[in-house]
């Protein structure tokens, strides 16, 4: 279950609104210094590694981590083959604020798991 998650770290390190704009850079450390971490933290990058389904859910309006960080993980993900969901919640933020989207989501995520984890 990816909600709202990170697949390239060297984007969002350009990509994210001024309050986050260093985060990436206490986490893993400041560029070009930290490429290899950087590299080594992001899914996009080892995405030939997965290979059991995976659902994600994304807000179209999250300038924490942008829509654009879901978008191509579920691109690499279908051009590979990988079952996959995708949840794109619009007007949404960086975690869910409407009640009918966090219904949504937990709907969705346990229909997802009873499906490829917890009766397999």
């Amino acid at each position: 279950v990816c909600s709202y998650g990170i697949s390239n770290q060297f984007t969002l390190a350009f990509d994210t609104h001024k309050f986050e704009a260093r985060y990436s850079d206490t986490l893993l450390g400041p560029l070009p210094q930290a490429a290899d971490l950087y590299r080594e933290r992001s899914p996009i990058f080892r995405v030939d590694q997965i290979v059991d389904p995976l659902i994600v859910f994304q807000g179209t309006d999250d300038n924490v981590v942008p829509q654009a960080q879901a978008d191509t993980l579920v691109a690499a993900l279908k051009r590979r083959g990988v079952p996959h969901e995708y949840h794109l919640f619009e007007g949404e933020g960086h975690g869910w604020r409407r009640p009918e989207t966090i219904d949504a989501y937990f709907r969705a995520t346990l229909a997802f798991l009873e499906q490829h984890v917890l009766f397999t």
